[in-house]
C-alpha cells in the first residue's frame, strides 16, 4: 500500500511543479513569445521551456516517489510504464494536430 501511495504522491508532485512552473513561464514569456507572431502555433522557445521544465518536473516526481516507497525497483518500474505509453505513442501512428500541438509547431 505504502508503494501505491509513493506513484499517487509522485504524480500529484509533477502535476503541482508542471502547473506551477508552466504557468509562470507562460506570465514570464508572454504571449509574444509563447507563440509565433500572429498564429497560434507555439514557438521554439516555448518547447525548449516546456521540455525542461517537463525533465524538471519528472526528475522530483520520482525522488518523492523514490524516497516514499524506499526501494528502487518500484520507481523503475514507474519510469518504463511513462516509456512504453510515450513510445506506443509514436509507434507507426500518425497524429492529428489537436492530439500533439509540438508536431503542428512545424518542426
Amino acid at each position: 500500500m505504502r508503494q501505491v501511495l509513493a506513484v499517487v504522491v509522485g504524480y500529484v508532485v509533477m502535476f503541482a511543479i508542471v502547473f506551477a512552473t508552466f504557468t509562470s513561464a507562460y506570465f514570464a514569456m508572454g504571449t509574444d513569445r509563447a507563440f509565433r507572431p500572429g498564429t497560434y502555433d507555439i514557438s521554439v522557445l516555448w518547447i525548449v521551456v516546456s521540455v525542461v521544465l517537463s525533465l524538471i518536473a519528472a526528475a522530483v516526481g520520482g525522488f518523492v516517489c523514490a524516497k516514499l516507497s524506499k526501494g528502487g525497483r518500484l520507481v523503475c518500474l514507474r519510469g518504463r510504464d511513462r516509456r512504453s505509453i510515450g513510445g506506443h505513442e509514436q509507434q507507426g501512428r500518425s497524429h492529428a494536430s489537436s492530439e500533439v500541438p509540438v508536431i503542428s509547431a512545424g518542426f
